[in-house]
């Protein structure tokens, strides 16, 4: 992955979502290179109709949201505007499935992608750099493990996506 472009999008981020913690820079580096395949169990479709059903509308939000550029662009797609935009469960299941399935996590990759993104932490906005090292150090111990959004970035976003593929979407759109 290339550092410089994912501090861009990482940048892009910072700016659309200030509330953003170093739990949420961690989340957004991990879904960029490890894809989004740990959620694809069992209960994974229950857990997308659920969501799907109870999506409140209104919220400013685009449909795609980069998160990693290398040889395709991956992403967020966010229910909100999937729904609005005439997606139906069906079809975001079947993009976020091909997606996660196509994607290949590399642990180690995304350890050593996150040291040097801790290394440009001056151009991290408000995070403390006490904080980084302190969460970098919990990270560590536990393994580097998957994460959830921060409660500050949950409350104030209310985030609804799934991590896809952008090229499923265009192959979407152009197989209607």
């Amino acid at each position: 992955m290339d550092i410089a472009i994912f501090i861009t999008t990482l940048n892009w981020h910072f700016k659309r979502y200030p509330q953003m913690q170093i739990q949420d820079v961690y989340k957004l580096l991990y879904q960029a290179v490890m894809g989004a395949e740990h959620l694809l169990h069992e209960t994974a479709l229950q857990r997308l109709q659920i969501e799907w059903s109870s999506l409140e509308m209104g919220v400013d939000e685009t449909l795609f949201e980069t998160i990693a550029v290398n040889s395709t662009a991956i992403g967020r797609l966010n229910l909100r505007p999937a729904k609005q935009h005439g997606y139906d469960l069906e079809r975001v299941w079947d993009v976020f499935v091909r997606s996660a399935k196509e994607m290949r996590a590399d642990h180690q990759e995304f350890v050593a992608v996150w040291k040097n993104v801790l290394n440009e932490f001056p151009q991290w906005q408000h995070i403390k750099y006490a904080d980084v090292l302190q969460f970098d150090e919990k990270m560590a111990g536990a393994g580097y493990p998957v994460m959830h959004h921060s409660a500050q970035y949950r409350a104030a976003y209310h985030p609804a996506y799934r991590v896809v593929d952008k090229k499923y979407l265009i192959q979407e759109t152009s197989d209607e």
